[in-house]
């Protein structure tokens, strides 16, 4: 464990026995990778940033390994969520956003909807502005609601993409014609 210590983890689970030191350890290590991941930091990077661990990344570290511990699963009966609530609470300040898995498929989906919304505007013409506003807001409440686009919507866009810049290819060159002639 690179900021947790034995005995942080064991006055956390209220255990006065060493027989479980190495399953602890365990615990105890991945949860600090996990929380390490989701903030998109290193351990050197928080100590840097920080000059320590700060507190809340220790204090949530400590509740997943408690969970670990005392659910030896990721859900269960009594339990439904597999990360316990206040972790988005604890450790969203110390999030580093730039770079993220998340930051870059959601920066991916938002060009996908800025470039669908392109696409709308070239289709529907502004003199048809309720057929745009339709289009646009389907789009745009499909995002709200599920926060991600589907592939099959994904791949729709990217079609529709394809036919527009070969339908601007087209128009560009008839207006060409049109020039020269």
């Amino acid at each position: 464990m690179k900021y947790l210590t034995i005995e942080q983890v064991k006055k956390q689970l209220r255990l006065d026995f060493d027989c479980e030191d190495d399953l602890l350890e365990l615990y105890g290590g991945g949860a600090e990778e996990a929380v390490l991941y989701l903030c998109n930091r290193t351990y050197e990077n928080l100590v840097g940033t920080y000059g320590c661990v700060p507190d809340p990344i220790r204090q949530v570290t400590l509740e997943i390994v408690t969970l670990s511990y005392d659910q030896r699963s990721p859900a269960g009966r009594d339990n439904l969520s597999a990360v316990p609530y206040n972790f988005d609470l604890m450790v969203k300040e110390f999030i580093a956003l730039t770079g993220t898995p998340l930051m870059n498929e959601r920066n991916r989906l938002l060009g996908c909807l800025q470039e669908a919304n392109t696409n709308i505007a070239f289709f529907a013409a502004d003199d048809d502005s309720e057929t745009k506003a339709e289009l646009t807001g389907r789009i745009v409440s499909m995002y709200t609601k599920y926060q991600a686009v589907s592939e099959p919507t994904l791949m729709i866009l990217e079609h529709m993409r394809q036919q527009t810049t070969a339908l601007q290819a087209d128009v560009k060159a008839y207006l060409e014609t049109i020039k020269e002639s």
